[in-house]
């Protein structure tokens, strides 16, 4: 059974929404199980691989912090199963490029803008 959910930009949308309210099952549906997530927050760039240690690192990111990113923009191709989308949290600015494989979100880089 496939866990594809629909176009790319309907499941970014559900993903968001999973991660404000901070539903970590319904969150990981989303993900393939061989994710890879690459922040590039300067001055430094982390790179977590697998769906438990994606998970596990966006649980800690938000634990005891309540604050909800806002989407401004997604511009997704679906033919080619990849979007982009400009997110605002906490008066920062990241601009993500998800990579879909088999309907799920197999890469995800993470850019963020601290000019904001």
């Amino acid at each position: 059974m496939s866990k594809r959910q629909g176009s790319v930009r309907e499941t970014l949308l559900a993903l968001f929404e999973a991660e404000n309210n901070r539903e970590w099952k319904t969150y990981e549906r989303y993900l393939s199980t061989d994710v890879e997530w690459v922040s590039f927050e300067p001055p430094k760039k982390k790179v977590v691989r697998g769906i438990s240690s994606y998970l596990n690192a966006m649980k800690r990111a938000y634990r005891g912090n309540r604050s909800r990113f806002t989407v401004e923009t997604i511009a997704a191709d679906e033919e080619r199963q990849v979007a982009i989308a400009e997110l605002y949290f906490d008066g920062r600015r990241s601009v993500d490029v998800f990579e879909f494989k088999n309907g799920l979100i197999h890469r995800e880089r993470e850019y963020f803008d601290d000019t904001y």
